[in-house]
């Protein structure tokens, strides 16, 4: 259905060759380049908002299938995408979602949440870089700026602790 092609075949479906899907939802695999070009059989395929996945769905995939590369750092931290603006790009957004998989308080799925910057974009000159944002619901930012709090990074992931000083 998002491709306008058969599942089976491939080919387009009648009367729709050539036509462009517009699906508004993204499917969102993750597979580290191992499982892609077959040199680690023990690695593991994810579907954000889904979990594990059988690494056969590589398979599945149709030739007009758009895919995004993601370099990773030796600690499997996305490496940043650079500061143009205040919001994330879409880019980013899909960086973070691939490592948070989404609110850091409570887990909601990142389709629900917003990134917020670590250190603050207006208060502390933060940068909108991927190392610098968090995936947060709605709920949380607000908590995290009706309470004065501030993320932290910790060894398991994310904390929200008073901020020292007053509030800007």
């Amino acid at each position: 259905m998002l491709t306008n092609r058969d599942s089976q075949t491939g080919k387009f479906i009648d009367g729709l060759s050539g036509v462009k899907a517009k699906a508004s939802t993204q499917v969102i695999l993750v597979a580290p380049m191992g499982v892609v070009d077959g040199t680690d059989r023990t690695a593991h395929v994810e579907m954000i908002g889904i979990g594990p996945v059988p690494r056969e769905i590589l398979g599945t995939l149709t030739p007009d299938t758009e895919l995004a590369g993601m370099v990773f750092d030796r600690a499997g931290r996305p490496l940043w995408l650079g500061r143009r603006q205040r919001l994330a790009n879409a880019a980013q957004r899909l960086a973070v979602a691939v490592r948070d998989g989404g609110c850091f308080e409570c887990g909601a799925p990142m389709h629900r949440c917003e990134l917020h910057h670590i250190r603050e974009w207006h208060r502390d000159g933060g940068r909108t870089d991927v190392d610098n944002l968090v995936a947060v619901c709605r709920k949380h930012h607000g908590w995290l700026e009706t309470e004065n709090l501030v993320v932290r990074r910790t060894a398991g992931g994310y904390e929200a602790r008073p901020r020292d000083g007053p509030p800007a």
